[in-house]
């Protein structure tokens, strides 16, 4: 995964035990950090310091409703670090922050666990730009 821009906001899905705390573990170590991130279910959340990435703020919604979801999560809109929100389908349908997004779900056979990313943290070039670019290469 990498990293276009900070602040950023990575909103983690999919069921109860799936592994979302254990990717962000896994990223976590990615980023320098050296203690092992926890579940901040009951604290609802844990900050880490990175080496290059500022401060990594991990939110947990599992036990909130949707209002007590928005609360927390709007309550950190201006971190300057990265920002995990796990459970941030319980965030009501209006949370359209830019940001990425990872969903882990069981694999039907029971075999392992798919993992999809969806980027949202900067706009992609349109076709016609891409040409352009293209053409000042090759010129």
């Amino acid at each position: 995964m990498t990293l276009y821009r900070i602040p950023v906001t990575i909103s983690l899905t999919g069921s109860l035990g799936v592994g979302k705390t254990t990717f962000l573990q896994g990223f976590g170590s990615a980023l320098g950090i050296e203690q092992r991130l926890t579940s901040p279910t009951y604290a609802l959340e844990q900050r880490y310091p990175t080496k290059q990435f500022g401060e990594l703020l991990h939110i947990d919604l599992y036990r909130l409703t949707a209002t007590q979801a928005r609360t927390l999560a709007h309550s950190s809109d201006h971190h300057h670090g990265i920002r995990c929100i796990e459970w941030a389908d319980r965030l009501p349908d209006a949370w359209d922050d830019d940001g990425i997004t990872v969903t882990l779900a069981e694999r039907q056979d029971g075999q392992g666990r798919d993992l999809t990313v969806s980027f949202r943290d900067i706009a992609l070039p349109s076709p016609d730009l891409v040409r352009s670019w293209r053409e000042d290469l090759y010129l």
